[in-house]
């Protein structure tokens, strides 16, 4: 085999061997949070980190967003022009508005246990070189109030 062709196998094998572990998605922090009787908004800080290995192109986000077991919001975020590099965390927030009855049963869940539960769960949708990748990501932020 010539060297071109072994670089071109391993850059082709490279990415699904390591695909789990290309990006983490994290919620990091809840801001500017206000309920009131016809529901209410806040903003999800998230941060999307490349632990190690060649830059990636973070594509898109499709997630879904559970408050209390309860499911807020669910959104596919484009985000075709943000470069991963290692060691350098890229963070991103969504807006999520909460009707009356969600905003009711996350607000009674919250007063009841002292935080707020907040389950992200979803999709990243990556580009390492040429080669396109789809990551699931499932990860919790317990937003204390005290």
């Amino acid at each position: 085999m010539t060297p071109a062709l072994l670089l071109a196998l391993a850059l082709s094998a490279a990415p699904s061997a390591h695909a789990a572990d290309a990006v983490n998605i994290t919620p990091k922090a809840v801001k500017n949070l206000k309920v009131g009787l016809s529901g209410g908004t806040f903003d999800l800080e998230l941060e999307a980190e490349r632990p190690r290995g060649l830059p990636i192109r973070l594509r898109s986000l499709n997630y879904e967003l559970l408050v209390g077991n309860v499911l807020v919001t669910s959104a596919d975020q484009d985000y075709e022009g943000v470069v991963l590099r290692k060691g350098e965390p890229a963070t991103f927030t969504i807006p999520v508005r909460l009707d009356a009855s969600t905003a009711l049963s996350a607000g009674m869940k919250a007063m009841s246990s002292g935080s707020l539960d907040l389950r992200l769960r979803g999709e990243a949708k990556v580009r390492v070189l040429i080669f396109p990748l789809r990551i699931d990501f499932d990860e919790r932020l317990d937003a204390t109030g005290r």
